[in-house]
């Protein structure tokens, strides 16, 4: 069952701002670079199957984007939360992932190394106002993997509350407290409990009043 977790202040690649909600899905390939084999099962999932060099790649999260992607996103998904993977990097650099409507915001999401080996990374990336992101590689040559987990829509476009639950038990009543002229007791010596304002701080008090002798 698809459940929905409230979030405040995650902002839509159109530049908006307000409480939207996290639904979960199960994971699903959007984005795999990388070229099918002859003789292997096949891997390229999207519109490109070639690394990402020195011009950002462009992708669609939405249904209506990348046909060969299992990916079920609305078109009121303003951000997707993802795992993306780099496969065969040719030099050191990062990648970065942002709005496609959007100028680069200037920090990196994967670092790595020439030849490293493959690396994922939690990445959550906004989208523009037709559903689509880049993704900027900064320097020689990189495939991309990104499965999604999930997405992000306006609060707004999911259902109404459901009814509210049935009251639980009544918790037990706790001890009465003290009443004014009843006896207590202070260092070990008797008097009446006495309760009041006190004028100067205004805060409530309780106090024993102890029965001392002249």
């Amino acid at each position: 069952m698809v459940t929905a977790v409230a979030v405040t202040g995650v902002v839509s690649g159109s530049g908006g701002e307000g409480e939207t909600v996290f639904v979960p899905v199960a994971p699903c390939r959007l984005v795999d670079t990388r070229p099918n084999v002859p003789e292997k099962e096949p891997r390229n999932v999207g519109p490109r199957n070639t690394p990402i060099g020195g011009t950002p790649g462009v992708f669609t999260a939405w249904d209506s984007g990348d046909v060969n992607s299992t990916c079920v996103i609305p078109s009121s998904a303003t951000a997707i939360s993802t795992n993306t993977t780099i496969v065969n990097p040719t030099a050191a650099g990062y990648l970065s992932l942002f709005p496609a409507d959007k100028p680069w915001p200037g920090t990196s999401n994967l670092n790595f190394a020439a030849g490293q080996r493959a690396t994922p990374n939690a990445v959550t990336t906004p989208l523009s106002p037709s559903g689509a992101f880049k993704v900027l590689n900064a320097a020689g040559t990189v495939d991309v993997i990104i499965d999604v987990v999930g997405y992000y829509q306006p609060s707004t476009s999911i259902g109404a509350t459901g009814p509210q639950g049935e009251p639980g038990p009544k918790g037990d009543t706790g001890a009465n407290g003290p009443v004014d002229g009843s006896a207590c007791s202070a260092g070990g010596i008797a008097g009446t409990v006495a309760s009041g304002f006190d004028d100067d701080t205004g805060l409530f008090y309780v106090q024993c009043d102890r029965n001392l002798l002249a």
